[in-house]
């Protein structure tokens, strides 16, 4: 599995312009249902300034077995993304 590796420059750039972070939940989680997770999303998308990425894995169970490539791959999409927001 491939390392991914960020600056410190970098980490902090992806979260200057405002609070932002990435929910990440498996369909199959019967500890915490998705209903649960998509009420506090909600939540806090309605708050200023606050920007929420709520993605399901399919078939994803709370302790993601089978599906930590999945997380490798959305986690740096992620990021990517935040950084290609606001350079470092």
């Amino acid at each position: 599995m491939p390392q991914l590796r960020l600056s410190r420059r970098q980490v902090l750039a992806a979260g200057t312009a405002a609070a932002s972070g990435l929910f990440l939940h498996g369909t199959a989680d019967t500890i915490v249902p998705p209903v649960e997770v998509e009420r506090v999303v909600n939540k806090l998308r309605t708050q200023k300034g606050i920007v929420i990425d709520y993605e399901l894995e399919d078939g994803a169970t709370h302790f993601w077995q089978d599906h930590i490539g999945a997380v490798d791959r959305r986690v740096a999409a992620y990021l990517d993304k935040r950084l290609e927001e606001r350079p470092a």
